[in-house]
């Protein structure tokens, strides 16, 4: 499933969505969060989150974004 149905009217840059869309996916099947999970709409808002704040380095989006999900679990 892709990142689109989590941004409530937000609007990016097709290259910058498609990095997101990558990194959600990564970071669901990293975490073993299935399509089914409300899981994801927490990984979708750290993911968005951290792109609007400035992250769109490929290689840091997933690790900061699963070290937040992570965190904010414990």
């Amino acid at each position: 499933m892709p990142i689109t149905p989590y941004l409530n009217g937000r609007t990016f840059a097709p290259e910058t969505l498609k990095l997101m869309g990558a990194a959600f996916e990564d970071a669901c099947r990293m975490l073993k969060i299935d399509a089914e999970s409300p899981m994801r709409v927490m990984v979708a808002q750290t993911i968005i989150s951290l792109v609007e704040a400035g992250a769109t380095a490929a290689d840091r989006l997933v690790p900061t974004a699963i070290a937040e999900i992570k965190g904010s679990s414990e």
